[in-house]
């Protein structure tokens, strides 16, 4: 046996507790003459220290002369990571220097016209669709990489000051000395002042940030030491109440909740190539990515509102050229297809999928255009339903109007083609 657990790196651990010996001997003969302990329990070695107690219990009901040998283990299971698929967060502020933001916009548009002399495809096809966003994603991927820093993380407790830290490190060279008390109490010490001097800044820095009229930058403030994150569990039921632990079958269950979330029972609406509407023009792409907020969360591509503003005029006229094209050919490229769902759970140990809100991370590029083509069509339900100048209209009354023509439609079930 001594052989057999060399050979596999374990070890025997009812040789590892000191215990009496009633607690030992796992065999006894007939009539009580002789007590031996011959039967053991192994385990590899790398998890022996999780083995808290051994020990035999002789007194237990069972029908044989040996003893049960039962060890106590505390199991920890490490929950397997997957690596990340999250894009690489830049520090965009930097591009509010017009000097930078100059020197970005030209490096952008020298990669992409190098990228597009190699895929030059001048017919408007999906071909031309996936090498115009290829390029221009590519040459804006690249150009983050070479020109912007990396958004710093934060230290988690933002009260943690540096002389704090050299304290923490000088106490760790006198561990299981007196000096380490000593330098443990001071530690503790410049931690309490250094909470204190920080929720007095933050109370301040509040109150002016609430006298510039600056709501978001102040919820901001707030949340920082006020938030209480409701920690969400992994495994969650399936349709029947049973739940779910492998990732695989999470993975499914969250699909289909989400099919049958977004489910759209309208009918077919086959393309009619006939029907041919105005282009999407420049001026109508510029002033919908003006009116986008900054700071939005990006989809997969990794392009944020502020890339796209700093491109300036060459940034237009490439979502012009892209969004006609796809226009034109019906076609979107997977990349802008594709949405990222963010699961929020709405209360403490969620477990049913209704229990969670779901929120989309999609391509900005797709919401600028879909901003550009509801513009359009409240355009142009104002001026057939209320027959009134759309530049003398306020979004207030274009948005009325656009509902207004939806319930007639609905009311009347009337077919109507918006161009």
């Amino acid at each position: 046996m001594i052989q057999f657990c060399e050979q596999h790196d374990m070890s025997v651990i009812n040789t590892h507790f000191k215990q009496p010996k009633r607690r030992l001997y796992t065999w006894k003969s007939p009539g009580d003459v002789t007590r031996n302990q011959i039967d053991y329990l192994a385990i590899n070695s790398r998890f022996k220290n999780a083995v808290s107690k051994c020990k035999t219990y002789p007194r237990a009901d069972i029908g044989s002369d040996h003893a049960p040998v039962i060890m106590k283990v505390n199991i920890k299971l490490k929950i397997p990571r997957r690596k990340s698929t999250k894009a690489a967060k830049y520090d965009v502020s930097q591009l509010k220097n017009e000097e930078l933001q100059k020197k970005y916009a030209v490096e952008v548009k020298n990669r992409f016209e190098c990228l597009m002399l190699e895929n030059c495809t001048h017919e408007a096809n999906e071909e031309n669709v996936n090498n115009i966003w290829d390029s221009l994603k590519t040459a804006v991927t690249e150009t983050n990489e070479s020109m912007l820093p990396k958004a710093k993380r934060e230290r988690k407790q933002a009260w943690v000051k540096e002389e704090i830290l050299e304290l923490m490190k000088e106490r760790k060279k006198y561990k299981g000395t007196e000096k380490y008390k000593e330098l443990d109490r001071q530690v503790r010490k410049e931690c309490i002042e250094a909470k204190e001097d920080r929720l007095n800044y933050s109370c301040y820095l509040i109150e002016e940030i609430s006298k510039d009229n600056n709501p978001r930058q102040m919820y901001e403030e707030i949340k920082k030491f006020t938030s209480n994150k409701i920690k969400a569990r992994g495994n969650i039921k399936n349709e029947k109440g049973e739940i779910l632990m492998e990732t695989e079958q999470i993975i499914k269950r969250w699909s289909e909740y989400v099919e049958q979330l977004f489910d759209d029972h309208r009918g077919e609406n086959p393309i009619q190539s006939f029907l041919q509407g105005l282009c999407i023009l420049a001026s109508e792409l510029a002033e919908a990515l003006k009116h986008m907020k900054s700071g939005k969360a990006c989809g997969i591509d990794g392009i944020n509102t502020e890339m796209l503003k700093a491109l300036g005029d060459f940034g237009i006229e490439v979502l012009t050229n892209l969004c006609n094209c796809m226009y034109s050919t019906a076609y979107i490229p997977e990349d802008l297809k594709t949405s990222v769902f963010i699961l929020l759970p709405k209360k403490p140990k969620a477990k049913d999928c209704s229990d969670y809100r779901t929120i989309t991370l999609m391509s900005l590029v797709v919401v600028v255009v879909v901003v550009v083509v509801v513009v359009v069509v409240v355009v142009v339900v104002v001026v057939e339903v209320e027959g009134v100048d759309c530049h003398v209209c306020s979004p207030l009354v274009m948005t009325k109007s656009a509902l207004s023509a939806r319930s007639l439609v609905v009311a009347y079930s009337t077919p109507a083609v918006f161009l």
